[in-house]
């Protein structure tokens, strides 16, 4: 993680210094800076709308790597419906 977040500027860096702070008991790994970006930069009405185009997906004339890369693309955005490792963790 160290090699990423060096790679970030002014109001992002002050940004990732603010979320070490908050979550420091944890050990940060990828998919933690992914969630926290996202839960950043992207509106709940662009969540909703990528959560509602998951639910619609369908294979039709994609190939299957087509599909399977829209639906990891889409996934992102639902962890309602597919729960991250974390909250599986969590669960468990």
């Amino acid at each position: 993680m160290d090699c990423v977040t060096q790679l970030l500027v002014e109001s992002a860096h002050s940004w990732w210094e603010t979320i070490r702070e908050r979550r420091s008991v944890e050990v940060l790994r990828w998919r933690d800076f992914h969630e926290e970006f996202e839960e950043r930069d992207y509106s709940w009405e662009h969540k909703r709308e990528k959560e509602q185009d998951l639910l619609e997906l369908r294979q039709g004339d994609l190939t299957v790597l087509e599909y399977e890369r829209r639906f990891q693309d889409l996934a992102a955005f639902a962890s309602t419906y597919l729960p991250t490792e974390r909250h599986r963790v969590e669960v468990s």
